[in-house]
């Protein structure tokens, strides 16, 4: 089987999979459902762990996410497994066979699914290999934490569907529970110690990389930064306005967060506009700084207008159009400031480029040499403007 049609037959069984949960989510009143964000994130790992596997067949991600998002869309919470149990013992009581064993493989599945996504592709990213032999052991102890995972919440007695719905476990096994509760925490603390290890993968990578692998590794962290930078948005939303975490909008929050993750995989393997992320980077540094810093104004400038227009016009909307102004006229300046602030820190070359140019210029006047003048723009253009590659031709002067 090749592997085009190894790669889309698992993205159209794992789509098809998600279509038969909507239609159990259906039968069952939507009394047991998944936020849609869910569903969209899914779709989205399946579609790029298929261009990787079709592009890069070698590159071990794409089968990671299309098998590991095949057997979560089986087996995630609210998913089909689960949709199924709650159908043949709830909606219908008896009407579909098996349902213990099915919510028992879902309930084996998910979490082995799961940290096998988390694990390996921190390991692997961007190339498919380990970023040293030395890594070996690390991806032994994934491999163990994943087996012990498996078989702990095989051993499980009972699944709980809801509050209220409990499923006992297929599998009778009388020592089951003793077993688990002496392998618990010391698992635990293993497991969480391997997490750690494996987090650390990138930024190693990270620190010997260069070119093309360091532009790969700044996007797949730009899509994982998201999912802090919501959890931040989550806390100070739930400060503000506790209700809002409990609306459809705040269930969606963090399978949103998630979505950064395909899309940068996706990019950064298939090097689709690889070299854009520095520009990206750069823009979201400056307008979210601004972002923060318009906001605070804004919140002080009202307050403050209020405070001292109350005794004169309480009530009045002066305060609000004042602060508004303000954050307006506040904008530009502000946006200039914080973009050198940005370059000046972060992007040191692009800051200096006007002295680079200054001095080539300075260089060209008595510069003769016509291969050096070439090196000398040639590393000037690299300097500042940092193109994938560049090159000049002189044109021939006819006699």
């Amino acid at each position: 089987m090749s592997a085009r049609v190894a790669a889309w037959s698992l993205a159209a069984f794992a789509i098809s999979l998600t279509v038969l949960y909507h239609v159990l989510d259906l039968l069952n009143a939507h009394r047991y459902a998944l936020p849609v964000v869910g569903t969209i994130i899914g779709i989205a790992f399946l579609i790029v762990g298929a261009l990787i596997a079709l592009h890069r067949p070698r590159n071990p991600i794409g089968w990671i996410y299309l098998v590991c998002m095949t057997l979560i869309a089986f087996s995630g919470s609210g998913n089909v497994s689960e949709q199924y149990g709650y159908y043949a013992l709830i909606t219908r009581p008896g009407s579909l066979p098996a349902a213990d064993w099915v919510v028992w493989a879902g309930s084996v599945t998910v979490g082995t699914a799961f940290a096998t996504l988390v694990f390996f592709s921190l390991l692997l990213f961007p190339d498919g290999r380990l970023p040293s032999p030395r890594w070996r052991p690390i991806a032994g102890a994934a491999v163990v934490v994943i087996a012990l995972l498996g078989t702990g919440t095989a051993l499980s007695p009972e699944d709980v569907l809801s509050p209220g719905v409990v499923v006992a476990s297929p599998i009778r096994l009388v020592e089951g529970g003793p077993l688990l509760d002496v392998l618990g925490w010391p698992s635990g603390v293993f497991a969480i110690g391997v997490a750690l290890a494996c987090l650390a993968a990138p930024f190693v990578r990270f620190r010997a990389a260069s070119g093309v692998e360091r532009q790969q590794l700044k996007w797949f962290a730009y899509g994982a930064a998201l999912i802090p930078a919501v959890a931040l948005v989550a806390i100070i939303g739930s400060l503000v306005a506790p209700g809002v975490l409990e609306s459809t909008a705040g269930a969606n929050l963090w399978p949103l967060s998630v979505a950064g993750i395909p899309i940068a995989t996706g990019v950064a393997i298939l090097r689709l506009r690889l070299y854009d992320i520095d520009v990206l980077i750069n823009r979201t540094l400056v307008y979210v700084a601004l972002s923060a810093v318009l906001v605070a104004a804004y919140v002080v400038g009202v307050a403050a207008f209020q405070f001292l227009l109350s005794p004169f016009t309480a009530g009045s909307p002066i305060a609000v159009a004042a602060s508004t102004l303000g954050v307006v006229a506040l904008f530009q300046p502000l946006r200039r400031r914080i973009q050198a602030l940005v370059d000046r820190r972060f992007y040191r070359q692009r800051y200096d480029a006007e002295r680079t140019l200054d001095a080539f210029t300075a260089r060209l006047r008595d510069q003769v040499d016509l291969d050096a003048l070439r090196g000398e723009l040639l590393g000037v253009v690299a300097d500042t403007l940092q193109p994938t590659q560049a090159s000049v031709w002189l044109r021939e002067q006819r006699r």
